[in-house]
């Protein structure tokens, strides 16, 4: 029993003057951060209208349009901008515009002000979640 006693009297002794195990003179570590919380998962509901021009030029600038009712072309806001470094143009097309029937067309100008260079063919938004429309334009002339 005198013996246990000794043992608990250090051990309570070295607990309350902060000894630690072999190995103290390491430096402090940051405590490490939570782990990342999940983002939540979005159901796929939009599409993609997708535009491919060639041959590559700098500088397009391209417009996404729709017919409206009175026969006139107006640009779709958002829709504009120039093409990314591999000659394309991508636009997400929201659920509410999926399987929109209503006429569309992609118009390629020689930059944000300039002249127009060539009007897609007609098309539609995605039929589908997830479906991409894909329209190429061959610029002639140039």
């Amino acid at each position: 029993m005198r013996i246990f006693l000794i043992i608990a009297s250090i051990v309570i002794t070295l607990t309350m003057t902060g000894f630690t195990a072999v190995g103290n003179g390491l430096p402090p570590r940051p405590t490490p951060p939570p782990p990342p919380t999940p983002l939540p998962i979005i159901e796929e509901k939009g599409g993609f209208i997708e535009l491919q021009v060639t041959p590559v030029q700098a500088d397009l600038w391209t417009q996404v349009q729709w017919l409206a009712g009175d026969g006139a072309w107006y640009d779709v806001d958002g829709w504009g901008g120039q093409l990314t470094d591999n000659n394309k143009a991508l636009w997400y097309v929201g659920p509410e515009l999926v399987g929109d029937a209503a006429s569309f067309r992609w118009q390629v100008y020689d930059g944000k002000e300039g002249s127009l260079l060539a009007t897609s063919e007609l098309f539609s938004m995605p039929e589908k979640p997830g479906q991409l429309v894909s329209v190429t334009i061959t610029i002639k002339g140039n």
